[in-house]
């Protein structure tokens, strides 16, 4: 058997404020909106 190593992993850096929202995927309509003004916080 051969070993596999494993995939490289991304990593994502929250360190600025931003805006998210959760979206309906039939009605495309916001379900939740977000934000975050201070990730450090």
């Amino acid at each position: 058997a051969t070993g596999s190593s494993a995939p490289p992993k991304n990593t994502v850096t929250f360190d600025r404020p931003f805006v998210y929202a959760i979206v309906d995927n039939e009605t495309c309509l916001p379900l939740f909106i977000g934000k975050v003004e201070n990730p450090h916080a």
